[in-house]
């Protein structure tokens, strides 16, 4: 009696391989939309507009990131209670100088949650590349998979 040995081949391991790394891209690119889809619904959420006073910005230094983040502080009144928060988005080094301390700007706040709020609704270089490259990950993922 003979036994047949099954191995695999180099050529089966890279198909292996690359179906590894479609679904890697897939669940990637997928991660990244819906981050970009969650970041736009929570500026959404933000539609009151109401005067603040500016206190100050604070300032994230991220290691192995090409900038600093510049977060600006207000403080405002909403239905009697009075909040002291930063914005839930950041902004360019370049516009910290518009602000000027202790002067009223208008914010959006979440009604709902009047702690959150945001300077303004644009979508931002950052985030447009978060979606641009979640939507290159998954488009070629899929592609990868519609051909092989």
């Amino acid at each position: 009696m003979r036994k047949i040995l099954l191995t695999s081949t180099g050529f089966e391991n890279r198909i292996i391989e690359n179906k590894f790394i479609m679904m890697i891209a897939i669940i990637v690119g997928t991660i990244l939309i819906s981050f970009f889809m969650w970041l736009q619904y929570s500026k959404l959420k933000c539609t009151k507009k109401i005067n603040a006073t500016y206190l100050k910005f604070n300032i994230y230094n991220h290691h192995g990131m090409f900038s600093s983040k510049y977060i600006p502080v207000f403080k405002y009144n909403f239905k009697g209670n009075e909040y002291e928060n930063q914005a839930q988005q950041s902004l360019p080094k370049k516009f910290t100088k518009n602000f000027v301390v202790g002067e009223k700007y208008t914010i959006l706040i979440n009604e709902k949650n009047p702690k959150k709020f945001i300077i303004n609704k644009k979508v931002k270089i950052d985030e447009m590349l978060i979606l641009l490259i979640g939507l290159f990950l998954l488009l070629s993922g899929i592609l990868y998979a519609l051909i092989s």
